[in-house]
């Protein structure tokens, strides 16, 4: 049991600062309207591979009766990463006609903006055949028939930022 907790190596590791983890390194943001069941099954993985404790997703990670607005920005403030799931609704428009990532109140739009203004690593997943909008970031396709490649792909770049020291970024306005 010692042996891979000594060496900061395995999935031991993982399962144990998942389990004693105080904030998620990893937040999901995602559209529900596309890209739901595929949020939840890689939310699902993640846990496995990383503990409950370290994967944040607003259906799994908010409790009861709490500020749901603020539990998201804690959490986003809080994270290392955050994997992006693009479908191929994550820029359709609202009922007005704009598109729904150009409004204020769009709630993905609020994650992005704040892992940008945080200074997080962004990971876009593509699925449903979804194009990458611009700015262009390098992202992974996931679908059922290259999941498992898909997933160690992004097991790879989660252990590469995660096991990095952790980043500081100044409040600070200069």
């Amino acid at each position: 049991l010692a042996i891979p907790w000594v060496g900061h190596t395995g999935a031991l590791t993982k399962l144990l600062l998942g389990t004693l983890a105080e904030t998620a390194d990893i937040f999901i943001s995602y559209r529900r309207s596309d890209t739901d069941l595929t949020a939840g099954r890689l939310h699902g993985d993640l846990v496995d591979e990383y503990g409950r404790g370290r994967v944040f997703m607003d259906r799994h990670g908010i409790v009861p009766s709490a500020d749901w607005l603020a539990t998201i920005d804690a959490a986003v403030s809080a994270c290392r990463l955050g994997i992006v799931i693009i479908g191929p609704g994550w820029l359709a428009a609202d009922a007005s006609g704009q598109p729904r990532l150009s409004s204020p109140a769009d709630i993905v739009r609020r994650e992005v903006c704040g892992l940008l203004a945080k200074n997080r690593r962004l990971l876009p997943v593509l699925v449903g055949g979804a194009q990458l909008p611009p700015p262009k970031y390098q992202a992974i396709a996931l679908d059922n028939s290259n999941w498992e490649a898909g997933l160690q792909q992004i097991v790879a770049v989660i252990d590469a930022e995660i096991s990095a020291p952790a980043k500081a970024v100044d409040s600070a306005v200069g």
